[in-house]
């Protein structure tokens, strides 16, 4: 068999790393990184590196493909693009494309439908938060449901898709799975090609050449003028990503030793991470009067309480732990019924309501007092979730893990509280009266 394998490894690299994936229960694929001198220069510039690492890629291939793209225009466009790149949209985007035009409704259910041929949410895990189960409808800006951090209209990305990112010779790449960091730099960087936009330029033709990006006068005078900056800034980088192969495994027993085997035999190189439902061995919370501590070790992070948010009010807290990639389990404040427990999409009237969404787990209970007690716990960990609805919990019993399902860009916990039917900021009830 390993023998077999070796052959098929050595022939048909993609095959054979397509058979172990579905075969050993791994999902995931390549990611890049840049050395560490790179990381400095390129966090102080206030951009992610794991995002500028695909941005390069990007770069390199369009430059490769008739274009005459520069990195300083693509920073300054994650920038300018939906708060830096950090914002999804919180809004349906069939809905939103039907507040601007029939064309938009069209181009969004052309990618729906397009998205569903290419399987996008079975191994994308931004595209399981973005995009409904049934691929009926997506999470987009509220203005025309614009897609991805680049702010791409449904009509630009059917363009995109059908006449460039399609034809690509990379799986991923042709998914055109515009939510996704690995992807949305190529279309973004076709688009620039497809309206004229180069590097070479006078600063009036880039202006000129814009247009087909955005219409604005002052934005395309902000665009030309930050991709300047940012060009002096990035004139000596001479980077080449590293390419990594990096997995989450949700296989049995067998298929992990059949993983540690491949390793010791050289037939399979990266990370594998294990994916829940399998939890670390943690002691219970202390108990200290009516309430119990939600999310032991954690600190205020992210959103405050009562800010606005997008088109809403965030009602709760953002609560992180140290190690800034891991999860870590969350607790019941308080003892009660649960009432609600599922993945909410942050399309959901319910979502924007409450501000909260991916796996929530919702309880309601009355504290020492008397007073009606519910608390809302935001983000959960795919396959993690412990309790469902109707079930009877005690404070301090085990909820689910923390993860950064639904509208999120990191691991952490949502906790939102109301007393007495009123929202409270829950900040002043962690682990006490």
């Amino acid at each position: 068999m390993f023998l077999t394998l070796g052959i098929i490894h050595d022939t048909d690299p993609k095959a054979f790393d397509d058979y172990i994936k579905n075969a050993l229960g791994l999902s995931g694929g390549t990611w890049y990184s840049l050395p560490a001198e790179a990381e400095e220069k390129i966090i102080a510039l206030g951009f992610d590196p794991a995002v500028v690492a695909d941005e390069i890629m990007a770069n390199k291939w369009i430059n490769k493909n008739g274009g005459e793209i520069d990195l300083g225009m693509q920073l300054a466009i994650i920038e300018g693009e939906s708060k830096g790149g950090t914002n999804l949209g919180s809004c349906s985007g069939i809905a939103s494309a039907a507040k601007y035009s029939h064309q938009e409704v069209v181009s969004a259910k052309w990618l729906l439908n397009y998205w569903k041929e290419h399987n996008v949410r079975d191994w994308s895990d931004i595209a399981k938060e973005m995009i409904r189960q049934d691929y009926s409808d997506y999470t987009g800006h509220c203005s025309a449901g614009e897609i991805g951090p680049n702010g791409i209209l449904p009509s630009t990305g059917v363009k995109i898709c059908r006449d460039g990112l399609s034809l690509h010779p990379d799986d991923l790449v042709k998914s055109c799975n515009f939510f996704d960091k690995r992807v949305a730099p190529y279309g973004k960087n076709w688009w620039l090609k497809a309206i004229g936009y180069k590097s070479g330029q006078t600063k009036d033709e880039k202006f000129d050449s814009l247009w087909g990006w955005n219409r604005s006068i002052d934005y395309r005078n902000q665009l030309v003028s930050r991709a300047e900056t940012f060009n002096l800034s990035a004139s000596d980088w001479e980077y080449t990503p590293t390419p990594e192969n990096t997995y989450v495994f949700k296989g049995g027993w067998w298929r992990s030793q059949a993983i540690k085997v491949l390793k010791a035999t050289g037939l399979f190189e990266g990370e594998v991470f294990a994916a829940g439902p399998d939890f670390p061995s943690w002691e219970q919370p202390s108990i200290v009067g009516s309430f119990s501590d939600p999310y032991p070790g954690s600190f205020l992070c992210g959103y405050g309480y009562g800010l606005p948010a997008a088109n809403g009010i965030h009602w709760g807290i953002d609560l992180c732990i140290g190690e800034p990639w891991g999860s870590a389990p969350i607790y019941a404040m308080h003892s009660g019924i649960v009432k609600f427990s599922r993945y909410l999409s942050p399309s959901e009237v319910l979502a924007g309501q409450w501000w909260i969404s991916g796996n929530v787990v919702a309880i309601e209970g009355k504290d020492e007092g008397g007073n009606s007690i519910w608390t809302a716990y935001g983000h959960g960990l795919n396959g993690s979730t412990k309790v469902k609805e109707g079930d009877i919990v005690e404070k301090g019993q085990l909820l689910m893990m923390s993860g950064s399902t639904g509208f999120s860009t990191g691991i952490h916990l949502h906790l939102a509280m109301k007393i007495n039917g009123g929202w409270v900021n829950p900040a002043g009830y962690l682990g006490g009266d």
